[in-house]
Protein backbone atom coordinates (compact mmCIF):
# COMPACT_ATOMS: atom_id res chain seq x y z
CA UNK A 1 0.00 0.00 0.00
CA UNK A 2 2.56 2.39 1.00
CA UNK A 3 4.80 1.83 -2.58
CA UNK A 4 1.29 2.54 -4.26
CA UNK A 5 0.87 5.73 -2.29
CA UNK A 6 4.77 6.85 -2.89
CA UNK A 7 4.05 6.01 -6.57
CA UNK A 8 1.24 7.91 -6.56
CA UNK A 9 3.02 11.12 -5.16
CA UNK A 10 5.56 10.45 -7.79
CA UNK A 11 3.38 10.67 -10.50
CA UNK A 12 1.66 13.66 -9.13
CA UNK A 13 4.88 15.64 -9.01
CA UNK A 14 5.86 14.46 -12.21
CA UNK A 15 2.35 15.77 -13.68
CA UNK A 16 3.01 18.44 -11.79
CA UNK A 17 6.13 19.69 -13.05
CA UNK A 18 4.92 18.94 -16.16
CA UNK A 19 2.32 21.44 -15.94
CA UNK A 20 4.48 23.51 -15.00
CA UNK A 21 6.72 23.15 -17.49
CA UNK A 22 3.56 24.07 -19.85
CA UNK A 23 2.38 26.64 -18.01
CA UNK A 24 6.36 28.08 -18.30
CA UNK A 25 6.22 27.19 -22.46
CA UNK A 26 2.43 29.12 -22.33
CA UNK A 27 4.17 32.26 -20.57
CA UNK A 28 7.01 32.34 -22.54
CA UNK A 29 4.97 31.97 -25.93
CA UNK A 30 2.61 35.16 -24.64
CA UNK A 31 5.56 37.44 -23.57
CA UNK A 32 7.17 36.41 -26.84
CA UNK A 33 3.54 37.43 -28.86
CA UNK A 34 3.51 40.25 -26.42
CA UNK A 35 7.23 41.44 -27.76
CA UNK A 36 5.87 40.59 -31.06
CA UNK A 37 2.86 42.86 -30.74
CA UNK A 38 4.72 46.03 -29.48
CA UNK A 39 7.74 45.43 -32.15
CA UNK A 40 4.60 45.43 -34.64
CA UNK A 41 3.39 48.34 -32.69
CA UNK A 42 6.59 50.31 -32.65
CA UNK A 43 6.49 49.95 -36.44
CA UNK A 44 3.56 51.30 -37.05
CA UNK A 45 4.42 53.96 -34.95
CA UNK A 46 7.41 54.93 -37.41
CA UNK A 47 5.53 54.27 -40.09
CA UNK A 48 3.07 56.72 -38.97
CA UNK A 49 5.56 59.07 -38.39
CA UNK A 50 7.50 58.87 -41.61
CA UNK A 51 4.22 58.97 -43.18
CA UNK A 52 3.65 62.15 -40.92
CA UNK A 53 7.09 63.88 -41.98
CA UNK A 54 6.48 62.90 -45.69
CA UNK A 55 3.47 64.68 -45.58
CA UNK A 56 5.20 67.46 -43.84
CA UNK A 57 7.55 67.32 -46.30
CA UNK A 58 5.75 67.37 -49.25
CA UNK A 59 3.80 70.87 -47.71
CA UNK A 60 7.22 72.61 -47.56
CA UNK A 61 8.10 72.11 -51.09
CA UNK A 62 4.56 72.96 -51.70
CA UNK A 63 5.19 75.92 -50.06
CA UNK A 64 8.67 76.43 -51.46
CA UNK A 65 7.12 76.25 -54.91
CA UNK A 66 4.48 78.79 -53.89
CA UNK A 67 7.34 81.41 -52.91
CA UNK A 68 9.03 80.56 -56.35
CA UNK A 69 6.20 81.35 -58.41
CA UNK A 70 5.51 84.56 -56.36
CA UNK A 71 9.12 85.47 -56.68
CA UNK A 72 8.58 85.15 -60.40
CA UNK A 73 5.61 87.22 -60.47
CA UNK A 74 6.79 89.82 -58.70
CA UNK A 75 9.58 89.88 -61.09
CA UNK A 76 7.50 89.86 -63.73
CA UNK A 77 5.49 92.48 -62.45
CA UNK A 78 8.87 94.52 -62.05
CA UNK A 79 10.10 93.66 -65.24
CA UNK A 80 6.70 94.81 -66.64
CA UNK A 81 6.55 98.11 -64.87
CA UNK A 82 10.27 99.23 -66.14
CA UNK A 83 9.27 98.39 -69.61
CA UNK A 84 6.50 100.74 -68.95
CA UNK A 85 8.96 103.39 -66.91
CA UNK A 86 11.32 102.59 -70.20
CA UNK A 87 8.83 103.20 -72.86
CA UNK A 88 7.66 106.56 -71.17
CA UNK A 89 11.25 107.22 -70.80
CA UNK A 90 11.66 106.65 -74.79
CA UNK A 91 8.47 108.74 -75.17
CA UNK A 92 10.23 111.29 -72.66
CA UNK A 93 13.31 111.22 -74.99
CA UNK A 94 11.51 111.30 -78.08
CA UNK A 95 9.41 114.60 -76.76
CA UNK A 96 13.03 116.11 -75.48
CA UNK A 97 14.38 117.56 -78.63
CA UNK A 98 17.49 119.71 -76.49
CA UNK A 99 19.15 116.43 -75.97
CA UNK A 100 21.08 115.05 -78.98
CA UNK A 101 20.23 111.33 -80.39
CA UNK A 102 23.40 110.15 -79.13
CA UNK A 103 22.54 111.45 -75.11
CA UNK A 104 18.86 110.17 -75.78
CA UNK A 105 20.28 106.64 -76.72
CA UNK A 106 22.69 106.37 -74.20
CA UNK A 107 19.89 107.04 -71.40
CA UNK A 108 17.15 104.67 -72.87
CA UNK A 109 20.28 102.16 -72.94
CA UNK A 110 20.93 102.83 -69.58
CA UNK A 111 17.03 102.46 -68.14
CA UNK A 112 16.85 99.12 -70.17
CA UNK A 113 19.81 97.48 -69.07
CA UNK A 114 19.22 98.31 -65.37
Amino acid sequence: MMVMMVVMMMMMMIMMLLLMLIMMMMMVVVVMMMMIMMLLLLLMMMMLIMMIMMMVMMIMMLLLLMLIMMMMLMMMMVMMIMMMMIRRIRVFCQVDIQLTDFEINLVCVSFSSA
